[in-house]
């Protein structure tokens, strides 16, 4: 099984946090595990994280964990029930005050809802069109039917209401992200630079790398500056399908990809992209054309969430994934010039790789814009500091013992993956000189 150019990135929650899921996920090729702090207990966040790595090590894998902060954002609490049936027509109360007959919504003042706005529930799944207000309590009906759980997420279009709560439960999370050493923060509801650059200094390590998830309109406004201090980008097209009109969604995505890449930035693709299979064993069409579509704008990473973290079928979900991947990148290899257009390598094959040792992580960082458009094989003795690269589309970390011979590694790589040519290259420090070019056949 070749790897993917394209990244998997499996949502793990306590339903899917086993052994046996975590090693099928491992199986697949998943090297990217992500965990929601806006669910579950702190300890079954460290009990994710340490059956990850557990896994992992018995299979010789370095893996990279993401955290997902909560961020600003507003959820609700069904009281004594784990879900309500609502059918279109229905009226639902929302309360600020948790009591045992209302959903509990954590606003402080409802009068600020214009009457017939629009409350979105669970990423849109659910509609309220809001009918009367008071300051403690909200009545509104139910647009369509939909099976409401507890603790989804409210989208308020429109709308800014301060959470006097954010703070404390961001330094919550930044103590399980130092202590655990996490890889990644995937950083909720960026607006702007200042938040990047605010979230960088709360967490006090540059190990730390700092994904900023685009959901919010003011985040597309200002997606430049967060581009440029963030080191890399999240599209969730959850919240954002919310916040702007449906039929933009498609451009805004196209566009954030492509100031990525200019920016040499790594962007992963998020929300809904198996969606089906949360509930039955095959995607819809459209799913298998998202996920293809999602391959050629040549996205660094595809997200699954529920998919994976709730889903019915999470291994044969990362499966389907990586075959509709597969197909996706040999076809667009097959009708690209990217053969030709890389300087460092020239012509190329398709079942080619490169192999590089090379010092630092800057250095590898430069590397990654050439776009090898090949899987690149990044050797070091020292592959846990350099696990992040997994993050990079095409770039997997390698590690290999203090004094063993790099043409044996190459060989390994060779034969375990039946590469009919690799490019090994030796780098000198940080200059992106290349040295040392030998092509084994």
């Amino acid at each position: 099984m070749f790897p993917t150019m394209t990244k998997i990135i499996v949502t793990v929650s306590s339903v899917s946090d086993d052994e046996e899921t975590l090693t099928n996920f491992l199986k697949e090729g998943v090297h990217i595990f992500r965990i929601n702090l806006s669910h579950g207990t702190s300890y079954q966040h460290e009990h994710s994280i340490l059956n990850i790595r557990k896994c992992a090590k018995e299979m010789g894998i370095v893996p990279v964990i993401c955290l997902d902060t909560r961020g600003p954002e507003v959820r609700i609490e069904i009281a004594e029930r784990s879900e309500i049936p609502l059918k279109e027509g229905d009226k639902i109360t929302f309360s600020n005050v948790r009591t045992s007959n209302k959903i509990f919504l954590p606003i402080p003042d409802f009068t600020k809802f214009p009457l017939k706005s629009k409350i979105y529930l669970d990423d849109a799944m659910l509609a309220i069109e809001v009918l009367e207000t008071s300051k403690c309590e909200c009545t509104g009906r139910a647009m369509n039917s939909h099976r409401l759980k507890n603790n989804k997420k409210a989208s308020l279009p429109g709308l800014v209401f301060e959470d006097n709560e954010s703070e404390a439960r961001d330094k919550k999370d930044f103590e399980i992200i130092l202590k655990h050493k996490i890889d990644v923060v995937f950083a909720s509801f960026i607006n702007s630079r200042k938040e990047v650059e605010s979230l960088k200094k709360l967490i006090g390590s540059e190990d730390v790398l700092i994904f900023s998830k685009i959901e919010t309109l003011r985040g597309v406004e200002n997606i430049d500056e967060i581009i440029e201090v963030s080191d890399g980008i999240m599209i969730a097209r959850g919240d954002l399908g919310v916040e702007m009109t449906a039929s933009k969604m498609f451009s805004t995505q196209k566009k954030i990809t492509i100031k990525c890449r200019e920016a040499k930035k790594p962007v992963i693709c998020a929300t809904q992209m198996l969606e089906t299979m949360i509930q039955n064993p095959v995607p819809s069409r459209a799913e298998i054309t998202d996920v293809g579509n999602a391959v050629f704008d040549q996205f660094d990473g595809l997200l699954l969430s529920g998919e994976t973290a709730v889903g019915k079928f999470p291994t044969l979900t990362v499966r389907t994934m990586r075959k509709i991947i597969e197909d996706a990148e040999a076809y667009h290899f097959e009708i690209s010039d990217h053969k030709n257009r890389c300087p460092l390598l020239g012509t190329r094959i398709k079942e080619s790789c490169a192999v590089i040792r090379c010092p630092d992580l800057a250095t590898i960082f430069g590397l990654y814009s050439n776009h090898f458009e090949i899987p690149v094989y990044f050797v070091s003795k020292e592959v846990q500091n350099f696990r992040c690269l997994h993050m990079l589309r095409g770039v997997i970390p390698y590690e290999i013992k203090e004094d063993e011979d790099i043409i044996k590694v190459v060989d390994q790589i060779k034969d375990k993956f039946n590469y009919k040519k690799i490019y090994f290259f030796e780098m000198q420090g940080n200059d992106e000189v290349m040295s040392k070019l030998r092509v084994f056949k």
